[in-house]
């Protein structure tokens, strides 16, 4: 019946659906109604014995992908079954096309807004190209620095397996913002990217206005993100985390903070957290000491 194949549909994932219909056939027109409006790539073959026009113009009407009448020849319905199969496989490639070339264009537009080109005029337009909701709330990143640990024996592998290691890192980085993502029930977008060589850098807008809790979020994320790479062979980093601004145009003067932070990583052990907040920026002013030049050659005779 109609409700039972609605039920079916709904509670597993149907890409043909073999609609054999009996007299009367209301519920069925109705049935393709809602797989029109809430399940479109599915592919409907309608059987029937009603050689009513007015019914096969309105399974047309809601996109049925065939129309056989019984008694239906196996072969003629095995053919049918191919041709929706072939749709159905190039709809999926479709997909999976449009969606990673989607993703390769939002990783670009916030690679153009952490490198300081995009104006707020212009991500506005672009993010609503994207569709890249615009939260009202904070924003801030976290910048990780990922190396090889030096005592791994990874630099004496090949290439391959670097790579291999580093795309393992970045699936786990994605998992884990999907995690807190889930957790904040919408409240939170996050982003993942690579705006440089052996730097990732996390993107989180929230719409979360409370700046001092949201901090708190952001640095226990940091510690959990430090902790993940940890635990990982091979790897080590130092994680930075960006200051707190107001939405997504904020999201340059926080990388820019954080990234002030992963400069001056060397004057700190590594697998830490830093936060941009807490170091200042450096003096564009240069101190010269004047040296007498025979005490200065002696002391480098010495």
């Amino acid at each position: 019946s109609g409700e039972k194949a609605w039920r079916t549909i709904q509670d597993k994932p149907v890409d043909i659906l073999i609609l054999d219909i009996k007299m009367p056939v209301v519920n069925e027109i109705q049935l393709l109604k809602k797989i029109e409006e809430h399940y479109p790539d599915i592919q409907v073959i309608v059987l029937t014995e009603c050689r009513d026009f007015e019914y096969a113009r309105q399974a047309v009407r809601y996109h049925a992908f065939d129309y056989l009448l019984k008694p239906v020849d196996e072969k003629q319905l095995g053919h049918t079954i191919l041709r929706a199969s072939s749709v159905v496989k190039r709809n999926k490639e479709l997909q999976l096309n449009s969606t990673e070339y989607l993703k390769l264009k939002q990783n670009d537009f916030y690679k153009k807004i952490l490198q300081g080109r995009m104006t707020r005029s212009k991500i506005s337009a672009s993010a609503c190209q994207l569709a890249i909701p615009l939260i009202s709330g904070l924003s801030s990143v976290i910048c990780i620095a990922l190396d090889v640990h030096p005592n791994s024996q990874v630099e004496a592998y090949q290439s391959e397996m670097y790579d291999e290691i580093h795309q393992q890192m970045l699936d786990i980085l994605e998992s884990y913002c999907n995690t807190i993502v889930d957790e904040q029930q919408g409240c939170l977008r996050t982003s993942v990217i690579e705006p440089k060589e052996n730097q990732v850098v996390i993107l989180f807008t929230t719409s979360n206005k409370n700046e001092e809790k949201w901090l708190q979020d952001l640095k226990k994320y940091a510690e959990d993100i430090r902790a993940l790479i940890l635990g990982q062979d091979y790897m080590e980093a130092m994680v930075a985390l960006g200051t707190v601004h107001q939405e997504i145009y904020g999201l340059y003067d926080s990388y820019r903070t954080a990234m002030r932070a992963l400069k001056r990583r060397h004057l700190y052990t590594n697998n830490q957290v830093l936060y941009g907040g807490d170091i200042e920026e450096a003096s564009e002013e240069v101190d010269i000491i004047a040296v007498p030049s025979a005490h200065l050659l002696q002391h480098i005779r010495l």
